[in-house]
């Protein structure tokens, strides 16, 4: 299997998500076959998600596909990157953004839980107290349509960003959003082509962090992961994800 997980190298975010290995291809426009989708769970892989909306207000077909697909296989998750303006689909508020998603997974597959991407690498405005409510009303959406029964979102969505882009898009004091769960991504900001990948030891606790309230200390999160983490060429990357890959 190592030629396939070769293949994917260049766009594939390896992190632990609920104590288990977990697949990002949210950069992808690659389809995975029925075959790929059983490999990664024997690589001990139990969730995928793939991106299915974009920060141009667009949805991606092959994210929708592979979504379908692997939830035959494997649990599934779903990365949203909200559009702010000139929205390909139209939409203005969070609300209908996140209410036109939800007809099409209605209509396609549901998964079992939705991430809001928050990433500065995204075409937010200045504004925060705009991208602030923009949030809260993309979480009420989901809220209204979405939840395990229970009324509690918070088992629904959760938010997927690093502390540098939080306090640009939303304030670093912000925690309108703090009961739900928090995936910290650890991106080198000066190249953003990298994923800042820490000790192969360290991988399953801290390239995302995922707990309540997180939000509110995401600087000592972040200051933590600095020092375990650091990035210097691709080829580098490229070794660490196979290495850790080869161990599983």
């Amino acid at each position: 299997m190592k030629s396939f997980f070769t293949i994917l190298v260049a766009f594939v975010f390896v992190y632990s998500i609920h104590g288990h290995l977990s697949i990002d291809v949210s950069i992808s426009n690659y389809t995975f076959t029925f075959q790929q989708f059983n490999c990664l769970m024997n690589q001990n892989y139990e969730a995928f998600l793939p991106q299915i909306y974009s920060s141009d207000g667009y949805f991606s077909s092959v994210g929708l596909q592979n979504l379908a697909d692997a939830r035959a296989v494997i649990n599934t998750d779903v990365i949203i990157a909200p559009c702010r303006s000139n929205c390909t689909d139209k939409t203005a508020s969070g609300y209908d953004q996140m209410q036109s998603i939800f007809e099409i997974l209605n209509a396609e597959c549901q998964p079992d839980f939705i991430f809001i991407q928050v990433l500065s690498n995204g075409k937010w405005p200045n504004d925060k107290q705009g991208n602030r409510q923009f949030i809260l009303d993309m979480i009420k959406a989901v809220k209204d349509n979405y939840t395990d029964g229970t009324g509690d979102v918070a088992r629904s969505v959760g938010i997927m960003t690093n502390y540098n882009s939080w306090s640009q898009i939303l304030g670093a004091d912000w925690t309108g959003a703090s009961n739900l769960d928090l995936f910290h991504v650890f991106i080198n900001l000066l190249e953003m082509s990298l994923l800042t990948i820490a000790p192969k030891e360290f991988l399953l606790t801290t390239i995302i962090i995922q707990e309540k309230d997180a939000i509110v200390r995401m600087p000592y999160v972040t200051k933590i992961i600095a020092k375990m983490a650091v990035v210097t060429t691709n080829k580098w990357l490229e070794e660490k994800i196979l290495d850790l890959l080869n161990d599983f």
